[in-house]
């Protein structure tokens, strides 16, 4: 016998588990896994069933869905199904009381940030009047944008006048502009006036002359 196996048998046996401790452990699991089961079955029956409302909505003529009160774990599972499909969605009411999720199509929804001041934690009925007020107040100023843009639009506008038009309202009708005489440039200078013809040496003399006039001044 070598000196490992000699070891291993002066060893002590393992305990051996009570037959009940093992049986109760084993019958934890299988009631944990039974109810993780459960649970999943539960989540995928309500995430089919939020999917085809969110989907009947999505292709309805409503433009705001309201749904029954569910829990945080379930609002959170419409938001998300109802984001994938474009759908708008805020939560109002007291939580564990009557919050409810809310879906608005994009050409209703209400603005973010008015949504973001409100204290969407009161009651229901009071967060849906609050939203209903400012939903009719956003209303009426696109109206009101609306008709002044029409406005805008339809107003005529105002004949572009010519210049000398304009003038002879101020100055009476006279003779405006000056007829050119002939032979007269007015301002127009030829390029072969407009060239200096000094040499390098007359150049570089005038310069000189000015750096003394300068140095002069300036004591």
């Amino acid at each position: 016998m070598s000196f490992l196996e000699s070891l291993l048998a002066s060893m002590d046996a393992p305990p051996k588990r009570d037959p009940a401790v093992v049986a109760a452990a084993k019958a934890r699991q299988d009631m944990a896994k039974r109810a993780a089961k459960e649970e999943r079955e539960r989540e995928e029956k309500f995430e089919a069933m939020i999917t085809t409302e969110v989907e009947a909505f999505v292709n309805g003529p409503a433009t705001i869905k309201k749904f029954d009160p569910m829990p945080s774990d379930k609002r959170e599972i419409l938001h998300r199904m109802a984001a994938k499909r474009g759908v708008i969605t805020y939560a109002f009411g007291e939580e564990d009381v009557d919050r409810r999720v809310v879906c608005f199509k994009s050409a209703v929804a209400p603005i973010a940030a008015h949504v973001q001041l409100m204290d969407r934690s009161l009651p229901y009925q009071a967060c849906m009047d609050d939203l209903e007020k400012k939903l009719k107040e956003n209303a009426a100023a696109d109206a009101a944008a609306k008709k002044e843009t029409e406005t805008k639009k339809g107003a005529k506008k105002a004949p572009i006048q010519h210049r000398n038009d304009r003038l002879k309202k101020l100055v009476g009708d006279t003779e405006i502009a000056a007829k050119p005489k002939e032979g007269v440039s007015y301002g127009i200078v030829p390029a072969h006036l407009r060239a200096d013809k000094r040499t390098i040496e007359e150049v570089e003399n005038d310069l000189r002359a000015k750096r003394a006039r300068k140095d002069k001044a300036a004591t």
